[in-house]
């Protein structure tokens, strides 16, 4: 019974952590709705900029999809890379500002359940986000033919991406919660780091912006793979990482 009964603590632990997280979000609501518009305003300015237009007037229907689904693909990971960034620094910075990190290592809650519950805050955070910038993509840049199965797999591709980004952001904006220059230091170290998931996600959005199968397999495992490897370098540090 007390193997079971430690797995009960530690999924309360968990739980708790998450409804912590998320709770302190929403006490800073204002700053997640910059978030979302600064994304929006990302898309926009893209769309507005090239748009359709962007594509040349001689190419087929065919041709004419797959340009503007580049198009779409990079903008839509460029600005939930933009997004990502200051919801991160605004996940470490609540925790700041209520002292909530403190009082949390002090009740001895498992840094296990520390790191992982922030990835999942994080990820549905980034989640609500794209929930936002996906519909805004394919309207702005016409990408019509997309279909309800390419908008699933859109989906899937863009869950897999966002876990990538939350298990090293999840790391990286804790340790740079209390460093000086935060928000510049979250800016320089995570943003090289997430650079592989976002040309791998953004070569995967191709193909599925453009209605056809995935064509190059290797950037689809590295999409799936990055998480494992993230989160596995990240639990094993966390620990440490909280100490300091």
């Amino acid at each position: 019974m007390e193997p079971q009964a430690m797995r009960a603590g530690r999924s309360g632990q968990f739980t708790r952590l998450v409804a912590k997280d998320l709770s302190l979000q929403w006490r800073n609501r204002e700053a997640l709705y910059v978030v979302g518009l600064f994304s929006l305003l990302v898309v926009l300015v893209f769309a507005f900029a090239y748009g359709p237009e962007f594509v040349p007037p001689g190419l087929g229907r065919a041709a004419r999809h797959g340009e503007l689904a580049k198009l779409g693909a990079a903008i839509f990971w460029s600005a939930l890379a933009f997004g990502a960034v200051i919801a991160l620094h605004r996940s470490g910075e609540a925790d700041r500002e209520f002292g909530a990190m403190g009082a949390i290592r002090l009740a001895g809650v498992s840094p296990t359940a520390i790191y992982f519950s922030r990835i999942v805050s994080i990820f549905i955070i980034l989640t609500a986000i794209e929930a936002a910038l996906l519909p805004a993509v394919i309207v702005f840049l016409q990408v019509e033919s997309m279909t309800a199965m390419d908008v699933a797999r859109m989906a899937g591709v863009a869950a897999l991406g966002t876990c990538g980004v939350s298990t090293i952001g999840a790391f990286v904006s804790t340790m740079t919660a209390s460093a000086r220059g935060k928000e510049s230091l979250l800016s320089v170290v995570l943003l090289p780091l997430v650079v592989p998931l976002l040309i791998a996600a953004t070569k995967v959005s191709v193909d599925v912006f453009a209605s056809r199968p995935i064509s190059d397999w290797r950037w689809f495992s590295l999409l799936v793979a990055y998480p494992m490897l993230t989160a596995g370098v990240g639990l094993a540090l966390f620990d440490s990482l909280l100490e300091e």
